[in-house]
This record gives structure tokens, sequence and C-alpha cells, in this order.
């Protein structure tokens, strides 16, 4: 056998070379990569909550945008999803090649299937877990490539970029939220709206209020019901103590008759005065009313007022009337001086 020629060493060099990088890359080059991002984003994504994950019947996609011309980067459309109010970005597209999410929505949290070629489709969550002060997002992705090199050499190289991608979305929806929370609300001065009314006060822990409430107004409506009284208004709560544990008033305005009063359930009359107060309108559901308290002192402060007397929730339209949360209309009122 003879001695390998310089070109014939040169190919079985380059071989080898080449065995070895492969062999580096297919040990070193990682096969999966979880991401996992989150963001505490206030109280104001309940009313995202009841756009995209309590509507299970909505069909959408959600795609993220490259272009960085776009504030947006995750977008939400679909037939019924376009008439929703939960398109995130100004001209969303599906463009081939980009990262595509079909989702499924569950009943806290949204999953999700990406496609991205050559990429293995991937499943992933976006978690949207409500506290009664705040609300904790976290999007967990979990990506795979298929066992060849291409198929990992690109999870390499697009990790950092879907991770970057991500965390940009997570900013924008922050930022929607503020908006679309802080566009939903008008501030001013108004008069208490005087009026006679009925009222239980009542004592519990804070997240009991709700049940506690819808107790003690069907108490009052039963009892106005009974002896044929007529409300003259919207209900309101007049709030006297607020901390872990709440103390407060349940009332409906009615035209005062002499009755006589069930003792064992502390049904009273009372009389609203007409005292100047700072006053928000807010749109929306319920669980987000903390972010609208907030938004009222801070422009009690700007203003320069002083409060002075208890907090007022006026339910100007509820669900009674309307289902659909977002329509629901409340003003919250301040006594200033």
């Amino acid at each position: 056998m003879g001695k390998l020629t310089g070109k014939e060493k040169s190919v079985i060099t380059v071989i080898v070379s080449g065995g070895i990088f492969c062999l580096f890359l297919w040990l070193f080059l990682p096969r999966t990569f979880v991401i996992e991002k989150s963001l505490v984003i206030g109280d104001t994504l309940p009313s995202v909550y009841e756009k995209i994950v309590r509507p299970r019947q909505w069909s959408y996609w959600a795609e993220w945008l490259r272009d960085s011309k776009k504030v947006a980067s995750l977008a939400f459309g679909g037939e019924e999803g376009k008439g929703s109010g939960i398109e995130w970005s100004s001209s969303p597209e599906m463009p081939a090649g980009k990262m595509v999410i079909t989702t499924h929505p569950c009943p806290d949290s949204i999953r999700f299937q990406i496609i991205l070629p050559p990429l293995r489709t991937s499943s992933g969550i976006f978690y949207l877990k409500n506290y009664p002060r705040w609300t904790w997002i976290t999007f967990h992705l979990a990506l795979a490539a298929d066992n060849n090199i291409p198929s990992r050499f690109t999870l390499f190289c697009q990790h950092k970029k879907i991770q970057k991608n991500i965390d940009r979305s997570l900013q924008f929806l922050k930022a929607w939220c503020e908006y679309e929370f802080s566009h939903r609300m008008s501030t001013g001065y108004e008069r208490l709206p005087e009026c006679d009314y009925l009222c239980i006060t009542d004592e519990c822990l804070a997240p009991e209020i709700s049940e506690r409430m819808s107790l003690q107004f069907s108490k009052i409506f039963s009892l106005m019901h009974s002896c044929s009284l007529q409300q003259k208004g919207a209900p309101f709560c007049i709030y006297h103590k607020v901390s872990d544990t709440m103390i407060f008033s349940v009332c409906i305005p009615a035209e005062k008759k002499e009755l006589t009063l069930p003792s064992g359930q502390k049904i009273s009359w009372k009389h609203l005065s007409p005292v100047m107060a700072a006053v928000v309108t807010y749109q929306g559901h319920y669980s987000s009313m903390g972010n609208a308290h907030a938004f009222l002192q801070q422009w009690i402060t700007k203003e320069k007022k002083n409060i002075s007397g208890d907090p007022v929730e006026m339910y100007l339209v509820g669900p009674g009337q309307i289902a659909d949360s977002t329509k629901w209309v409340t003003k919250i009122y301040y006594p200033v001086q």
C-alpha cells in the first residue's frame, strides 16, 4: 500500500474534521428549549381574560410579528376574533414561513401549539392567574427539534429571537391592558344623588365580599317586593372599612314609607346627602374595580383635594341588565373637600 498523497491527506483531514464537527454539533446542540416569562400586570387583565379565554367558542390564531417596525409582536385574529377587540396589531396577517400559533382556550389559560419549520410542532401554555390585588401572567413554551442537525441548529439559532419576541409580547400586552383600562374611565366632580334608601351594614373577610353583597342585596329586594316598594335609583354600596376585613353597607334607593322592618335582618332606612364628590365612571367587570379606585385616588391627589367621607360604588348597569361584563357601568364617588 502506497503512501497517501497530499491531496488525499487533505480530503481525509476534511472528512475527519467534518465528522468531529458534526459529532460536536450532535452532542451540544439542544434538542429542547424551555422559555418561561412571567409578568405582573396589576388587576387590569380580567377584561382581557373575558375576551380571550372565557369565550371558548372563538376560533382565532396568533402569531409573532418579526417586523421591528411594528409595536405589537403578538396578534389575535380569526373570523369571530376580528370583531371582538382582541387584535393586538395594527394589521394582523399570517405571512408564510413565520411562526404560527394555534390556540386552544382553557378555563384559566390558553394552551397552544406552534409550527416553525424545521422544528417539530411544540406546545405551550399562556397562564392568566388572577389574585385579589394583581394578575400574574406566565408564558411557558417548550420548543423541540427533530433528531437531526439542521433542526437542532435551527432551534439553537432561533430560541433567543423567540424569547425576545415573547418578552416584547408580554410588555405590549401590559401596555395594551393599561391603555384600555385608563380609556374606559372618565373623572370629574358631582354631588352624590340625594335619596332615601334601605340598607344593610355587614362585615366579612375581603374574599367573601361579592357573595355577601349579593346575599344582602337579595334580602332588601325581597323586602321591597313584599311591601310593594318602588326602587328609585341605582343600587349602591358604601365602604366604611377596606382591609382584610371589610365593613360595608349595601343600599337601594326607594320611596320612604312607614314599614315594619324585620329586626333579624338589620335592614334600616337612611338618607344620602348631596355632598360634593370626586367621581370616576368605570366600564367593565367588577374584578378590575380596585384599579378604578386607585385611579380616582391618584386623580384626587393631583387635584389637591382631601377625601372627606366613605367611598360609594353606584351600579348603573350590571349583570341584572346585561350579561356582557365589558358593558357594565359603575360610578365611584369619593366625598372631597
